[in-house]
């Protein structure tokens, strides 16, 4: 059965008090640099106010992919999707946050923990959970819970991305799932890309697939509606996962298995 791989990222952010309506980009692991306004509640549920800062992060695609160096050692180092280190201003409290593939929804965590800490104390650790729909490139709510954190907005953020027009909607791409034994049998691919709209495609439009492991040879647009590319697939550069697949303003994926 065929199945729609290519999602338009259309979708509106979940619209809460403390993200504005501007911020409308999926927040990533890298958007946690910087300085954060952030909002607490003590146990009297009065409002605090400070900082926290992050220095750097470390992130991977998936589980599956290769764990890269700067992954904190120890624990369950393959499974953290991200991890982002920084400090408190008004106490120097390090603080973190997290992501680990072992969450079905993405959910994203926030500690007052070390590396080490965290290693230890594993999934007993308290932790204060910020919902994946909350968490945008210049803003997050939390849930409020083990430390009181209620939300964060980013220094100087701006955000000014604005979904694709409709007659941009990318319906298909086909195959929607490719393997690295494929590759190696048939190393020239080649992508039908579907869109909707009238036109969908105009002339100059072009798939683009951000991984070097996909590279379009050939591309044909046929019609309004349809584009062929014809691309060289490398194999022992497939990892499994997502990969994103663009034609102008319009994004979507094909997943490696």
């Amino acid at each position: 059965m065929k199945k729609k791989a290519l999602v338009v990222l259309a979708a509106c952010a979940a619209v809460f008090s403390v993200i504005p309506a501007f911020a409308l980009t999926p927040g990533t692991c890298d958007d946690f640099l910087g300085t954060w306004a952030v909002t607490y509640t003590d146990n009297t549920s009065n409002t605090i106010t400070d900082n926290i800062t992050v220095t750097d992060t470390c992130s991977k695609a998936t589980a599956e992919a290769p764990t890269p160096s700067c992954m904190p050692a120890g624990g369950i180092r393959d499974n953290w999707l991200c991890v982002a280190h920084g400090r408190r201003q008004s106490d120097n409290q390090t603080i973190q946050f997290r992501q680990i593939s072992f969450d079905p929804i993405g959910d994203y965590a926030y500690y007052e923990a070390t590396d080490e800490e965290i290693n230890t104390g594993g999934q007993d650790e308290p932790y204060e959970k910020i919902p994946k729909t909350t968490f945008t490139k210049c803003a997050f709510a939390a849930d409020n819970a083990s430390y009181g954190l209620k939300s964060g907005v980013k220094n100087d953020c701006t955000d000014n991305a604005t979904p694709p027009e409709d007659n941009c909607t990318l319906e298909k791409v086909i195959p929607s799932r490719i393997s690295k034994l494929a590759a190696l049998i048939q190393p020239i691919m080649p992508f039908v890309i579907i869109g909707s709209g009238d036109p969908a495609f105009v002339m100059g439009d072009r798939a683009a697939f951000d991984s070097n492991a996909i590279k379009p040879v050939i591309q044909l647009r046929i019609g309004k509606k349809v584009i062929i590319a014809l691309s060289l697939v490398r194999p022992l550069k497939l990892t499994p996962g997502e990969i994103k697949v663009s034609i102008g303003d319009c994004f979507g994926t094909i997943t490696v298995k």
